[in-house]
Order: structure tokens, then C-alpha cells, then sequence
């Protein structure tokens, strides 16, 4: 209950300081909340339009993220920064909000509870947590990821 109400407060923070610009967030992020990475959200993206088109770019769309627990996110967290990609460079989305006029980007990928044969499909993080076995298999999905963003111009 506990880690529910530090999110609840996190998000309630978070959204009071929507209008910060990106720097100041990430500077209140920092040493306000102690966070030392953190997911920028595509809805909530403050990256000025005339950039978006000159950064290389990761959408993640991951199934009911919306509703993901504590150590979800966690492990959502370190299998991002484990493919050593600038966070501000992911986008992270809820499946269900796919709006493909709001991608930006040709690199595009999904985390799914259950993974129906797709190049652009691993398993979600909430799977990894039930199912330990499936990791080896969602880091080799992971690092064909890394290598098609370095490839990116």
C-alpha cells in the first residue's frame, strides 16, 4: 500500500509541475525526488516541435501500462536503461492509446502479455515477472532493438 501511495504522490507531484520546462523537470525529478532516470511519457512530452524531428527516437507500446504495479515499472525501468539508449529518447504508451499519427519515428516496438510471432514484439515486463524463463528471449529482442537505433540517422 505503501509503494501505491508513493506513486499516487509522484503522479500528484508530477502533474503539478506539468508546465516546468524540460530541464527544470528533469532537474525536479532529480534532486527533488531523488529519481535518478525516469520515463518521459509520449502524451506528456515537452520536447519542442522543431527538435522532435532531429532526435532519434523509441516508442514503446506496452499492453495495459496504465494499470502496471510498482515492480513492473521497475523492471520496465532497467530493461530500458540496460539497451543504453538516452530515456529521453523513449517514448512509453499504453497499447491500448496506439495512435499511429503520433508516432514520429520509424522505430517502433511493443511489450505484450502474450507475443503472437512479430519482429516488433516482446514479451511485457509484468510477463517477465510471472515467467523468469522468458528473459533470455526478451533481451535478444532488446538488443536487435539497440542495434536498429544505432542505426538510425
Amino acid at each position: 500500500m505503501d509503494s501505491q501511495n508513493n506513486t499516487n504522490r509522484f503522479e500528484q507531484k508530477t502533474a503539478e509541475h506539468v508546465q516546468i520546462e524540460n530541464t527544470s523537470m528533469t532537474q525536479y525529478l532529480s534532486e527533488t525526488l531523488g529519481l535518478r532516470t525516469f520515463l518521459q511519457d509520449l502524451k506528456s512530452s515537452s520536447v519542442d516541435s522543431s527538435d522532435k524531428n532531429n532526435l532519434r527516437l523509441l516508442y514503446v507500446f506496452i499492453q495495459d501500462f496504465n494499470n502496471y504495479k510498482p515492480e513492473e515499472h521497475e523492471l520496465l525501468q532497467k530493461m530500458l536503461v540496460a539497451m543504453k539508449i538516452d530515456l529521453t529518447h523513449i517514448r512509453v504508451q499504453d497499447l491500448a492509446d496506439f495512435n499511429a499519427s503520433d508516432i514520429r519515428s520509424s522505430l517502433v516496438f511493443q511489450m505484450v502479455d502474450v507475443v503472437v510471432q512479430s519482429e516488433n514484439q516482446t514479451h511485457s515486463p509484468r510477463m517477465l515477472l510471472k515467467n523468469l524463463k522468458l528473459k533470455n528471449e526478451a533481451w535478444t529482442f532488446l538488443q536487435k532493438i539497440m542495434k536498429q537505433y544505432q542505426s538510425l540517422s
